[in-house]
């Protein structure tokens, strides 16, 4: 007879591992994470404080507000009605005024309109307005500007995507109809 096999002795189990290294890599990289934000942020709070920042962020914010105000200026919301996305009657004069003084930007000569109508629909839009019809509902709104205006209706966000751009003069008339992403010129010139 046979006698039963023995039993092996049992194997010595492996030594037991440490995560100890992740956690030492997890703290470095975390650490050194921690002083990059602190530089950022001193870099920021620096700036912020020096002359030149408090121009530009003085700047960002009268911007943002002209933004605002233009959104809900004279005329805005009836553009806005002819299928437009978002409209703004953006007063040309408070933004030269705005470059020259905060960034000594601007010229003291007034500029070739006093109103930049904007009106940007959706990229699917099936029927967006006419510059004609945007500038006659403007007008018809918020009344003659002091040197004219000029009207661009805009496909999505882009300006690239214009659609129309038109300058007209204060009674409403085309002056000219404008290259996408051209600077007005003075009517005549």
């Amino acid at each position: 007879m046979q006698s039963p096999p023995q039993p092996l002795p049992p194997r010595p189990l492996p030594p037991r591992k440490s995560n100890r290294g992740c956690l030492i890599a997890l703290a470095i990289v975390g650490g050194v994470g921690a002083l990059v934000v602190g530089l950022v942020a001193f870099g920021i709070y620096h700036f912020a404080n020096s002359e030149q920042g408090k121009k530009v962020f003085g700047t960002i914010g009268d911007v943002a507000q002209l933004a605002v105000d233009s959104q809900n200026a004279p005329g805005a919301r009836e553009v806005a009605a002819l299928g437009c996305d978002s409209a703004m009657a953006m007063d040309m004069d408070k933004m030269q005024r705005i470059m020259k003084d905060r960034l000594d930007a601007g010229t003291s000569a007034p500029g070739a309109f006093s109103v930049m109508v904007v009106c940007q629909v959706g990229v699917f839009a099936k029927s967006p307005p006419s510059c004609e019809a945007v500038a006659s509902t403007y007008l018809g709104a918020a009344g003659p500007p002091a040197r004219g205006f000029a009207v661009s209706v805009q496909r999505g966000g882009s300006s690239s995507n214009q659609l129309c751009s038109a300058l007209y003069d204060p009674e409403g008339k085309k002056v000219k109809d404008l290259s996408p992403g051209s600077t007005p010129a003075m009517p005549g010139k």
